[in-house]
């Protein structure tokens, strides 16, 4: 059986029946996928580009959550072109960064071969603790304001005005607001590894969503 056969085989058998009473439908591409309001989640397989029959069938899961009305608010919003490479509203995470799952039974070691392991003892693996990790993540990335929390923790200061574009599409303006003032007290305190200042295209996208948020309250 071809890796891509294998693979299917145990997706279908071993996984998909753990997400489906969630709500998830099983693609061809192995695209696990559900919709929760403005959301797109889905459960994805990466596969090893070193597979190979009868020697490597190793693949990875991950998750990830897009906005479906995003794209259409940013265009419209910053009346920008369509062929503009705009973020999908979204955030998404793997195994190594999902908190709530468990190692013990098999550790990980980015991705998981068939070839090796117990098919069997592997299901139950993942239907395990996709139930108690990656369902609890997606059910939390299923809200602006929590991918918002993502795109913001550890001082993320770069992703800031993606950041605040999720606020001003549900018309949060406070939240948007709050986001430019951590963004305006970090600034004096930022310093380049060879002293040089903060990115001036940076700023620029933080300050033109300052312009836009005093636009929005004097209408």
């Amino acid at each position: 059986m071809k890796p891509a056969e294998a693979i299917a085989k145990f997706i279908s058998e071993e996984v998909f029946p753990a997400v489906e009473p969630f709500g998830f439908k099983l693609y061809k591409n192995l695209s696990m996928v559900r919709h929760v309001g403005n959301y797109k989640q889905e459960i994805y397989v990466e596969k090893s580009k070193w597979n190979m029959t009868d020697a490597v069938v190793q693949f990875d899961l991950r998750i990830y959550t897009s906005s479906k009305t995003f794209r259409k608010w940013y265009i419209d919003f910053y009346q920008t072109d369509k062929n503009v490479i705009i973020p999908d509203g979204g955030a998404g995470g793997g195994i190594q960064s999902c908190k709530n799952w468990d190692h013990t039974l098999i550790p990980y070691n980015y991705g998981f071969d068939l070839m090796t392991l117990d098919h069997e003892i592997l299901g139950k693996y993942f239907r395990e603790n996709i139930v108690k990790g990656f369902i609890p993540d997606l059910d939390f990335i299923s809200d602006y304001k929590n991918i918002v929390e993502i795109h913001t923790m550890h001082e993320s200061y770069g992703t800031y005005p993606y950041a605040i574009d999720l606020c001003l599409e549900q018309n949060d303006i406070a939240l948007a607001k709050s986001l430019i003032a951590q963004f305006d007290a970090f600034l004096p305190t930022y310093k380049g590894r060879r002293g040089e200042p903060y990115p001036q295209e940076n700023i620029d996208e933080i300050n033109l969503r300052r312009e836009k948020i005093e636009e929005l309250e004097g209408r």
